[in-house]
């Protein structure tokens, strides 16, 4: 093979080679710069202007304790409602299981004086 008569299809092969080889150290160096801060210049970044807050007042301050006051004792109404409540739903689950347990016996002596009597009977 002479320099000078290169084949059309090797040069194309090659060139397809070497394309999907850079190709792949690219995605390489995106991967490896993935989830690393990015460098950007504050200088060029986009200036925005807000309206600044006005400075807070004593009374201001006061009219925010008291709305923090109220919802405190908010609060501590519903958690001690919550608590009540709960409190009511064990009570009764203790119940219902003493009750179903009274009637597991109950059960349990019918049964007994049914074979009882069936014995009895033969």
């Amino acid at each position: 093979m002479d320099i000078d008569n290169i084949d059309c299809a090797l040069f194309l092969s090659l060139t397809i080679i070497a394309y999907f080889v850079l190709r792949i150290v690219l995605a390489v160096k995106q991967i490896r710069n993935y989830g690393k801060p990015q460098k950007f210049d504050v200088e060029k970044q986009p200036l925005e202007v807000i309206e600044g807050r006005k400075p807070a007042t004593m009374d201001n301050i006061k009219v925010a304790h008291h709305r923090m006051d109220d919802l405190e004792e908010r609060l501590d109404k519903i958690e001690a409602d919550s608590k009540k409540g709960r409190s009511e739903i064990v009570a009764e689950i203790i119940k219902m299981r003493e009750q179903s347990h009274k009637q597991f016996e109950d059960l349990n002596r019918a049964i007994g004086r049914l074979e009882g009597s069936h014995l009895a009977g033969q």
